[in-house]
């Protein structure tokens, strides 16, 4: 193989194509054996994947209302939010422009929306 000094950009192109082509085939090899070896170990103690670790069976988190209520909807206290991701529309309703406020404005406007 000629010296990568010596190659032409056309050259060194398909040098790298050629590398990651190669790279990605020895990935799935390697993940193949892994999981025939994890297979293995399962089939011996009598368990599915699914059995040790839920989540790898397909099952997904549980949808929302992972995070305590912090503020909720004076006009219907069953309206929470915990405080992170986006702005409830009730809460957004009620404070204008709080997507745009300094942190210390935002507590001080969330502070009447405390469940306690």
């Amino acid at each position: 193989m000629k010296e990568l000094e010596q190659m032409s950009p056309a050259e060194l192109d398909e040098l790298i194509r050629s590398a990651e082509k190669a790279k990605a085939d020895a990935e799935k090899r390697r993940k193949a054996e892994a999981k025939e070896k994890v297979q293995k170990i399962l089939d011996e103690y009598g368990y599915r994947i699914g059995d040790l670790y839920p989540r790898a069976a397909g099952k997904s988190a549980p949808a929302g209302g992972t995070s305590d209520a912090r503020y909720a909807n004076p006009d219907d206290p069953s309206e929470t939010w915990g405080g992170l991701g986006r702005y409830p529309k009730w809460l957004a309703e009620r404070v204008p422009g709080i997507g745009e406020m300094s942190p210390a404005e935002k507590r001080a406007a969330l502070e009447r929306f405390r469940v306690e």
